[in-house]
């Protein structure tokens, strides 16, 4: 719920955050979207590859 809510307040004011930034620009390049919850527990091998991305991110 965070991101959405960051995202919808970004499309209001702008953003300085380079990632929201970028699914911006995403989003705008599609003409229909959207945003929905998945539980974790749901969602195993995307909630994988994402904490794999961001450990790599910090060992930067």
């Amino acid at each position: 719920m965070e991101v959405i809510v960051a995202i919808s307040e970004s499309l209001l004011k702008g953003s300085n955050s380079t990632l929201i930034k970028c699914i911006l620009q995403l989003l705008q390049n599609e003409e229909n979207w959207l945003i929905e919850y998945v539980p974790k527990n749901e969602n195993r091998k995307t909630n994988s590859i994402t904490k794999l991305a961001f450990s790599k991110e910090e060992g930067l």
